[in-house]
Formats: structure tokens, sequence, C-alpha cells
């Protein structure tokens, strides 16, 4: 499979870094501005572009939690300390007893820390010349662990880490990444951030119960997530793994074997988001429960696998009024271009 190939304005240079910074907000409330984002947003450009970068970097390999390569930098040890901590609040709201089995309210306590104690958290994660960025930096990073009113989580909770993401970069949060012919940063945040994202909504999604947000219900490949797929099916692009019986990792494999996948799932995401979807939509074949999903295993190779999960992903979550309406712009994630009247 050919790399991802993205045009982001995105990495800026030290020499280039903005000073100034906008507290964003939501833009798109009808087709009209919908139409707009997709055609011409910067934004866009941006998120996509951000996304093939993901995709390219972390190609035929394996999450960097369970592999030797060299020390992480200390502006992704940063999020990792940031994630480590709201895990640990985790205790300190058990679930509360009530008759809904979706949509436990105690996470609403666990959001309200969250809420709380975000900007010492983002004063901690940051350089001390960053810290006017904290403005920017705060819609993306509450939005990014789900909904407290709705006690809900879907696809644009995730968008919103990545946009988290997108802006550490543009204001240099990153740049101890050092460059070079690899891809460092983009390596670093597909292989160790994300995963370790993930790894936590799930704790909280199982904890809490989260209603899916925008769910597409069994048309969907998870009530929660869509990245996880896209990611681990570009870490499965030029594999020479294989499963216990040494057979191929293929489309087929993975999906239709429930054993395939749990094998693989401590360093390949799909492998996780396949499991996921075994142990919690149960009571009928996977065909029946996830049919978009064992739609994918059909395909032959993991190239046409996720170069087809990237146009869903723009289709239908970008390209979605009830999921994009939540995405906030400012001034690194631009909602218009200069000349807009918009």
């Amino acid at each position: 499979m050919s790399a991802f190939i993205g045009d982001s304005n995105l990495e800026k240079k030290p020499t280039e870094r903005r000073t100034r910074y906008v507290e964003p907000v939501k833009r798109i409330t009808g087709p009209k501005e919908l139409s707009y984002f997709i055609e011409n947003s910067p934004a866009y450009r941006d998120v996509v572009a951000f996304l093939e970068r993901l995709c390219t970097a972390v190609q035929g390999r394996k999450n960097l939690d369970i592999v030797e390569y060299s020390a992480t930098p200390a502006s992704v040890e940063g999020i990792m300390i940031l994630l480590d901590e709201l895990e640990s609040w985790l205790s300190d709201f058990p679930p509360l007893e009530q008759p809904m089995r979706f949509g436990n309210i105690a996470f609403r306590s666990w959001h309200n820390r969250l809420v709380e104690r975000l900007p010492q958290l983002l004063d901690n994660l940051l350089a001390p010349e960053l810290h006017p960025a904290i403005v920017e930096l705060t819609p993306y990073a509450l939005d990014s662990f789900g909904n407290a009113t709705r006690v809900d989580y879907g696809t644009g909770h995730e968008t919103a880490f990545m946009a988290f993401l997108m802006v550490l970069t543009a204001v240099g949060h990153f740049d101890d990444c050092a460059e070079g012919e690899e891809d460092i940063l983009g390596t670093e945040i597909g292989l160790r951030i994300f995963p370790r994202y993930i790894s936590l909504m799930r704790h909280i999604q199982k904890q809490y119960m989260l209603e899916p947000a925008g769910s597409h219900g069994v048309w969907g490949l998870d009530d929660y997530h869509h990245i996880p797929f896209l990611l681990g099916a570009c870490q499965l692009v030029g594999s020479k793994e294989t499963d216990d019986d040494g057979k191929s990792l293929t489309p087929e494999r993975v999906v239709r074997n429930r054993s395939t996948a749990e094998n693989i799932s401590s360093w390949c995401m799909l492998g996780e988001a396949v499991s996921f979807v075994y142990q919690t939509k149960t009571g009928a074949p996977l065909a029946e429960t996830s049919p978009m999903l064992w739609e994918i295993s059909r395909l032959e190779s993991w190239e046409r696998v996720a170069k087809g999960l990237l146009r869903m992903y723009c289709g239908e979550v970008l390209g979605k009024k009830p999921v994009i309406q939540h995405f906030y712009f400012g001034s690194v994630l631009k909602y218009d271009q200069p000349d807009s009247n918009l």
C-alpha cells in the first residue's frame, strides 16, 4: 500500500510558532455549514491529513508499549502521565445503583473532576511558554472523554482527542520528537498515545456503561470508536506475523476468529477493537450483530480495508452533522478560509 499523503499546515517549526490563541467555538449548525466544512474548511483538510499521517506511521508496526524502541520523548510521556491520572480517578467514583442499565450517572462526578482539575493538568503538561495555548486546548480536551450531560461517548469524542493532539502539535509541545527519515511523532501518537487513550476509554465505557453517541447500531463498526479499526488495519499492512497455528493474519482470519483477534489485541488496535465487539455484541453470529465488520472480512488485503475505513471515517464521522456539529474551531483548526464571509 502506498503511504497516505496529507497536506497539513499544522507542522510548525519553533520559529513559526503562533503566540495568540482563541477559545474554540462550534460552527456547524446546518447543511450549509456542513457542506462548507467538507468542501472548504482548512480544519477538514488538516484532520484528514493528520489521520493519514498516523496511518503511514503505524503501517506494519506494533504498539510501542510492548516492543523495544528508543526512550519515550518527554512530551509524549507527559500525555501518558495525564491519561494515567484520569484513569486513577475511576476508583474514586464507582458506578451507582440505578434502574437504567446504560448511562451510569457516577460518570458525571468523574467528569466534574476533569473539569475542575484540567487547568492544572494542562499547566503541568505544557512548558511555561506554551501556557497561553491552554485556552485553545481546553475544549478539545474536555470533549475527548464523553459528554457528562448525556452520559455518552462516540466517534465525535474520539475525534476531539485527535484534535487535542493536533493542537498540541501545532503549538510546539511535541518539538522534542526529533525529525528525520522516520516520523517519530506520528509513530508515538499512533502506536503509544492512541492505544493508551483507547484503553482508558474502554475502562470508562465499561465502568459507566456510557450511551453510544451517534451510533449506527448494527451498521457501525462498534458503538464507540472508528479510529482503532483504521489504525489497526494499517498496522497489519505488510505484517509478517501469524496466528498461533501459523496462518497469515488476513482480514477474514482476524475478524471471523475471536481467538485470533484476542491473540493480537496486545499489539494491534484492530485486534483489540474486534475483541471488544465480540465481548459486547452477543446473542447472535457476528454477521448479524456487526454486518459492517463482517463485510470488511471479505476484503482480500489490509490495504483495501484501510483505504475503505478512511473513506468511511470521512463520510460517517466528518461528514455527518449529528457527529461533527459538536466539533470546535479556533485559530489552529480553522473553519473559515481567509477570504470567507461565513
